[in-house]
């Protein structure tokens, strides 16, 4: 009854009645906070609210399928991107990935840096080029395919963990300072946070 009264007044005094609680859209945000469920169960809403964005949503859903271990959902996934048009470069960031956990390096590599040659302005391309370089493994390439993706989309958090775990490969820790830092940032609240505060009181000597 009373909340009935407040919608009729709110309306009555020309103000918009309170919106209803919608699925949370920003996928990425997210997995970001290690909520991995939700991410999948949000993925049709969020394709509702933005189609345009459907081929990142659905890269984003398939990555948190691989942190439940629901490795047929991921395969999916990344099967239906890989039926996309040839000149999209999504098509190949699915192929690319899809190579990697089936443990084919050379097939990920050239599949990646076919979708870094349709987009060069895509962080995900550049992304998945450096997960593609990480399989072979090649942390030299792989760092710079993650920095890559890091300038184009500074919010990119797991560009920025993931070129820091490159370069701390590569022994470069002023580099992977500086991406750890921009990563703790971004996403306080990832599962990785621990491990990263760990290795960088590690590497300042406490």
């Amino acid at each position: 009854m009373y909340v009935a009264t407040l919608l009729g007044l709110l309306i009555l005094a020309g103000q918009p009645a309170p919106p209803a609680t919608a699925p949370q859209t920003d996928l990425r945000k997210l997995y970001e906070a290690g909520k991995y469920q939700q991410v999948v169960q949000d993925l049709p809403a969020a394709i509702a609210a933005n189609e345009s964005e459907k081929a990142q949503l659905q890269f984003i859903a398939a990555q948190s399928y691989q942190k439940l271990g629901q490795w047929d959902h991921v395969r999916s996934i990344y099967k239906g991107l890989s039926a996309l048009g040839e000149q999209d470069p999504w098509r190949y960031i699915g192929q690319s990935a899809e190579a990697a956990i089936d443990k084919q390096p050379a097939l990920a590599l050239q599949a990646a840096q076919k979708a870094v040659m349709l987009a060069p302005e895509n962080a995900y391309a550049y992304f998945q080029l450096g997960m593609a370089a990480s399989v072979q493994p090649d942390f030299r390439k792989a760092a710079d395919a993650f920095q890559k993706a890091a300038l184009i989309d500074p919010t990119f958090a797991y560009a920025h963990y993931y070129a820091a775990m490159s370069y701390y490969k590569l022994k470069r820790i002023d580099l992977m300072a500086t991406h750890f830092e921009a990563f703790l940032k971004l996403a306080p609240d990832a599962p990785e946070v621990p491990e990263v505060q760990s290795i960088m009181r590690t590497v300042r000597g406490g």
